[in-house]
C-alpha cells in the first residue's frame, strides 16, 4: 500500500523514513483513512520496541507518514539470508522484545493483526522494532473493513482471521507463535511455492502444524510446547494474554493444565526439572545447545579450510576464522552475521557450509548461490574433493598419465 523512502528532515536534522501511499491506492478513501489511522495509532504508542511516528502529511495526491528511521533489516531477511534457523539462545531475547511491544499495545486496546517477520525490524545492536500498524484494530473504533474481508498474510494469520471473522488480541498471540516458529525452524510450517492459493489456504486452516524440530532438531521441547500452544487453531485454547506467555518462557519445564493453571512446579519437585539446554532429542544429547552444535561444526570446517590449497581461501578469511573460534557462542554467531551483512562472499559460503552440515541442504543451496554470484563458486567443490591438487601435483599426475599411455602404446604395438 505504501513505499518507504530514506529521507533527511531539514528541521530536525536527522534521517527519517517516509512512508508514502502508492498512487494506485491514493484515490481509495478507505485506504487513505486506514493509513491515517495507522499514523494516529502509532503516534499513541511510545515503546522502545515500536517504530515511532514523528508526523503525518496529507495532500491532494495522498498521505505520507514520517517515521523514525531504523537502521538494520527485517526479521524475514535475517532468517532467510543470514542465519536460517535462529538458535534459541539468540531467538528468545529477540522474541521477548517483540512480546513486550505487543503486550504494551494490547494493554492500550490495540491489536496489530499483521504480525510477521517482515514487520519486525532488527537493528545492528539486536534491538527489535515493530512496524506497520496499517490494519491494526483499535478498541472502540469503527471497522474499516467488512466482515468476511481478509487482511494480512495467511500463514501468520489465525483461522478466524483467514475466515473473515471478528478477531481479538488472541489473533496476535497466534501470529506471535508463528513468528517464533519460523525463527526457530528457519521456515514456515507450510510451503506456498508448491501449492495453489486455495490448497495453501486450506493447509493453513486444516493441516496439522508439524513439529518445528522436523526442520531443525536443536529446539528445546519445552519451547516447542509453548510455541504450539500459541498456535492452537481454537483461540480458546491459546494463551489468554501475552503476560502468560512471558511467564511460560521463564519456566518452560513446569506442567500446566489446558487453562494454563500450574499443576507441577518442577523446580520444587523431588526430581529436579531439566533446563532448556538439556531438552534436545536423544541423538543430540552430547550437545548442550544449538550453539554447541554450531561451534563443533565450525571447528570441523576450520580444519577443512586449513587443509585446503592456500589459493582457495584468503589469508584474511583464515585469520578471522582462527580469531572467531576464541569467541563466546553468541558473539561468534553475531560476528558471522555481520560479515554476511557486509557482503563477504567467503562468509556467505561459510554459512552455506554450516547449514549443509546441519542437515539443511535447501537453505544451504541458497547461500551457495549467493556466494557463487560473488565469485566464490569453486570453494564448495574444492572442500568436497578427496584430494588437494596444487599446480605442481597436477603437472606430476599428467606426466605420469602420459608415461603410462606411452608404455601401453608400445606394448600394444609390440603385440
Amino acid at each position: 500500500m505504501g513505499a518507504v523512502y530514506l529521507a533527511e528532515h531539514e528541521v530536525l536534522n536527522r534521517q527519517i523514513a517516509l512512508k508514502v501511499m502508492l498512487d494506485q491506492f491514493a484515490k481509495n478513501s478507505e485506504l487513505r483513512e486506514r493509513m491515517a489511522r495507522e499514523a494516529r495509532t502509532m503516534s499513541e504508542l511510545d515503546h522502545p520496541n515500536i517504530v515511532k511516528v514523528l508526523d503525518h502529511l496529507q495532500f491532494p495526491g495522498g498521505i505520507a507518514l514520517v517515521l523514525e528511521y531504523v537502521e538494520g533489516r527485517d526479521l524475514e531477511q535475517m532468517i532467510g539470508r543470514e542465519v536460517g534457523p535462529i538458535p534459541y539462545e539468540r531467538a528468545l531475547p529477540l522474541f521477548r522484545q517483540l512480546l513486550g511491544a505487543v503486550t504494551y499495545a494490547h494493554k492500550r486496546g490495540i491489536v496489530h493483526r499483521d504480525l510477521k517477520p517482515s514487520n519486525v525490524l532488527v537493528t545492528k545492536d539486536n534491538q527489535i522494532k515493530v512496524t506497520d500498524f496499517g490494519i491494526a484494530k483499535v478498541a472502540g473504533q469503527s471497522k474499516l473493513t467488512r466482515t468476511g474481508t481478509m487482511l494480512g498474510t495467511p500463514v501468520y494469520m489465525p483461522p478466524e482471521q483467514i475466515l473473515g471473522r471478528a478477531v481479538d488480541h488472541r489473533a496476535d498471540i497466534y501470529s506471535l507463535g508463528m513468528t517464533l516458529y519460523v525463527m526457530l525452524a528457519g521456515r514456515p510450517p507450510f510451503d506456498d511455492e508448491d501449492l495453489s492459493e486455495f490448497a495453501f489456504m486450506k493447509a493453513c486452516l486444516e493441516d496439522p502444524i508439524p513439529d518445528p524440530r522436523d526442520f531443525y532438531p536443536y529446539i528445546p521441547k519445552g519451547l516447542v510446547k509453548i510455541t504450539m500452544k500459541m498456535l492452537e487453531r481454537d483461540r480458546g485454547k491459546r494463551y489468554g494474554d501475552c503476560d502468560r506467555i512471558s511467564i511460560m518462557l521463564d519456566k518452560p519445564d513446569n506442567e500446566y493444565d489446558d487453562n494454563s493453571n500450574l499443576i507441577v512446579e518442577k523446580s520444587n519437585s523431588k526430581t529436579k526439572g531439566t533446563s532448556l539446554k538439556n531438552q534436545f532429542p536423544k541423538q543430540s544429547t552430547k550437545y548442550h545447545s544449538g550453539f554447541s552444535v554450531y561451534r563443533e561444526i565450525l571447528d570441523i570446517i576450520h580444519n577443512e579450510i586449513h587443509s585446503a590449497n592456500p589459493a582457495v581461501f584468503s589469508q584474511k578469511f583464515m585469520n578471522e576464522i582462527d580469531f572467531m573460534l576464541t569467541f563466546e557462542y553468541l558473539d561468534l554467531v553475531i560476528e558471522i552475521d555481520n560479515k554476511i551483512n557486509e557482503g563477504d562472499a567467503e562468509f556467505i559460503w561459510l554459512r552455506a557450509r554450516i547449514l549443509e552440515k546441519l542437515g539443511l541442504p535447501n537453505q544451504a543451496q541458497k547461500y551457495y548461490k549467493i556466494s557463487y554470484s560473488d565469485g566464490f563458486s569453486h570453494a564448495r567443490e574444492y572442500i568436497k574433493a578427496k584430494f588437494v591438487f596444487t599446480e605442481e601435483s597436477k603437472i606430476m599426475y599428467i606426466t605420469i598419465a602420459i608415461v603410462i599411455l606411452v608404455i601401453l602404446a608400445i606394448i600394444i604395438s609390440g603385440v
